[in-house]
């Protein structure tokens, strides 16, 4: 979206200094220019999406278990220090959306690699998961089964965010929240 907004502006200002030239040329040139700078940006937002698939399986895999880390530590830190039911269920639910967007970036790129690949990915995440810092982990499953009876959709969002590395492995969320995948535009 910057570099569209960018092109833009260059369009703008290359139309304005036109404006010197010939009413007939100024058309044409800034016609031209237009054109010129589309393929530009076209051509480096290309350069993007190619290097976001170059990385590796490894620093994907370390991506992936690094939000898990932080999902789970930002949310022991919420379970900790709210304790409004209301309040807590909107800061979880803005916690968990931020990390799943990233997580489906991601797991774009993990979609596009080979089978050993992803299976390299698979691995480097379960360490991740296992490495977590349990008194976190520990605070998220307490305030699970705490907010089960309470506020069962507390209690719903503090699951999924235990398992949300799910969202950067789309067959595996095809599978178990399917409606999910569905709204995330992963399935139609």
């Amino acid at each position: 979206m910057k570099l569209l907004e960018e092109g833009t502006q260059l369009f703008y200002r290359l139309n304005r200094f036109n404006t010197s030239f010939q009413r007939e040329n100024s058309m044409k040139i800034s016609i031209i220019c237009f054109f010129l700078i589309n393929s530009v940006l076209f051509s480096m937002s290309t350069c993007k999406k190619e290097e976001a698939k170059h990385k590796g399986p490894e620093e994907i895999g370390k991506q992936i278990g690094d939000l898990y880390h932080v999902a789970v530590a930002d949310t022991a830190k919420l379970v900790e220090n709210v304790s409004d039911p209301k309040i807590l269920k909107k800061q979880l639910t803005e916690l968990k959306e931020k990390i799943v967007m990233k997580l489906v970036n991601l797991g774009k790129i993990r979609k596009t690699m080979s089978k050993n690949e992803e299976a390299q990915v698979n691995q480097i995440v379960i360490k991740a998961i296992r490495s977590v810092n349990m008194d976190d982990w520990n605070r998220l499953d307490d305030a699970t089964r705490h907010y089960h009876s309470i506020d069962p959709e507390i209690s719903q969002l503090l699951f999924e965010i235990n398992t949300i590395t799910q969202y950067a492995d789309f067959e595996l969320l095809k599978k178990q929240a399917p409606e999910e995948a569905k709204r995330l535009g992963i399935i139609d």
